[in-house]
């Protein structure tokens, strides 16, 4: 081997070194290439993957929905019953991703409230102290039939029912979900309420809305209102309607009191009286029914008698049909035992004589104590009463 070989050999292997190590290099980021495009694709593909399941969604029990396709409603057919509907159930459903549809989610029966202040005083600074007139544009007040003032306050509690009814007419049905207040149906609301307090306020006194017929004022306020809200229907019914409050005027609270009290003075006189009328009418019916018993018992005993005394004076014909003298003598004793139990009975007795005849005669005046003539006849019963049989 010349020195010129020697030389030049490991030039040659330093070379192919290189180029042994430029193809490695080459093959090492061809292969992360690939690699990372593979990646890439499959990145793409799980990206569209989600892209198109993330309009799967579910609606739960208590909920409908719809779906706003480029701000429309948009019509399904439902599988149960075949027809074509808007509204989508509790279930599992479809919807284009959210830079085509937008799904709205309602709650059926979740009740939301509004409260009506336009009726109510503007409450100052010192509430001792109040202004000593209205101010005219500061605060509210309803006027009832005889022209009187009233401030009141109201609650409305209401619900919507129809999801694209409310759409329609209203507010997008999210902002229930958010209990957020939003100016159409509340505006609605406030006017609707307004409207059934002023009417129904026209057909009552002060008198009625303030102290006797509070509840049926709310309940005709609710009813001109829920039949305003079924009129327009809006997809909105309106659930109950509490009054909050309702006051006069303070400028007049001193007079208003005054009358209050007057008039629980008046009921609880009433309702003394109606009590003394209901034990004295008891107590008269209690009496009445023990006189009516007691005359009843009277009456059998004197018919008893009555019917002895005839059986007796049979017998004494039937026995002494030739002997008069035997029904004079019975008819004289039970003569002289009438006239003493008269006497004895009697307050007073006067033996007068007719001045032409020279008659006597007897007048007595008779014991008008009842308890006393309860006495005679229990005493002349108890005369009457045929004795007990022996006992053995």
């Amino acid at each position: 081997m010349s020195p010129s070989d020697s030389h030049q050999h490991p030039i040659q292997r330093e070379s192919q070194r290189a180029a042994l190590g430029g193809d490695v290099a080459s093959q090492a980021l061809n292969e992360a290439l690939s690699v990372s495009f593979r990646l890439l694709k499959l990145a793409m593909v799980l990206v569209v993957a989600l892209f198109f399941l993330s309009g799967i969604f579910t609606v739960k029990q208590g909920e409908q929905a719809f779906i706003l396709r480029f701000g429309e409603i948009v019509t399904h057919r439902d599988p149960k019953t075949g027809e074509d509907t808007r509204l989508l159930g509790p279930g599992i459903h479809f919807a284009w991703p959210f830079l085509i549809d937008e799904v709205i989610h309602f709650p059926t029966e979740r009740s939301l409230s509004q409260p009506i202040d336009q009726f109510w005083y503007v409450e100052d600074s010192d509430p001792t102290r109040p202004t000593p007139t209205l101010a005219p544009g500061r605060g509210g007040y309803a006027l009832t039939g005889d022209v009187n003032i009233l401030h009141t306050k109201w609650v409305v509690f209401y619900r919507a029912t129809d999801p694209i009814k409310f759409f329609e007419h209203l507010d997008v049905p999210s902002v229930l979900v958010q209990n957020e207040v939003v100016d159409r149906h509340e505006q609605l609301l406030m006017a609707v309420v307004r409207n059934a307090v002023i009417r129904t306020m026209a057909h009552f006194t002060v008198d009625d809305a303030f102290f006797k017929r509070r509840d049926k004022v709310i309940e005709e306020v609710f009813a001109r209102a829920s039949a305003d809200v079924d009129t327009l229907d809006v997809g909105m019914k309106i659930a109950r309607i509490n009054l909050e409050g309702i006051v006069p005027p303070r400028q007049a609270k001193i007079a208003f009191d005054a009358v209050g009290q007057a008039e629980q003075q008046r009921s609880a006189l009433i309702h003394r009286a109606e009590a003394y009328y209901s034990e004295t009418v008891n107590q008269a019916k209690g009496e009445a029914s023990r006189t009516v018993n007691e005359a009843l018992a009277y009456k059998t005993r004197v018919a008893a008698q009555a019917a002895a005394d005839a059986r007796y004076i049979r017998d004494l014909l039937d026995k002494y049909p030739n002997q008069p003298q035997m029904l004079s003598l019975f008819l004289q004793q039970r003569l002289l035992e009438t006239l003493q139990e008269v006497l004895e009975a009697s307050d007073e007795r006067f033996i007068v004589a007719d001045p032409e005849t020279g008659k006597r005669q007897v007048r007595i005046e008779t014991n008008r104590d009842p308890e006393q003539v309860k006495r005679i006849l229990l005493r002349r019963a108890n005369k009457n009463r045929p004795p007990k049989a022996p006992e053995k």
